[in-house]
């Protein structure tokens, strides 16, 4: 049996997945503003509170 890993996310995007629910995330049941900075961290990017940051974790 062989067992690959997708360590450079070719097959697997889940980068862009992950992205896009947080934006549909953000616009549903946040503020709804949208993008705020182009951050490496989500809660940062979206100004989240931690309470927003955790619901989204949770989802």
């Amino acid at each position: 049996m062989n067992i690959g890993i997708d360590v450079d996310a070719v097959l697997l995007d889940w980068e862009k997945g992950l992205l896009a629910m947080a934006e549909i995330f953000d616009i549903e049941e946040c503020r709804g503003n949208g993008k705020v900075n182009n951050t490496y961290f989500i809660q940062d990017q979206y100004d989240w509170t931690t309470d927003e940051k955790e619901k989204f974790k949770n989802k």
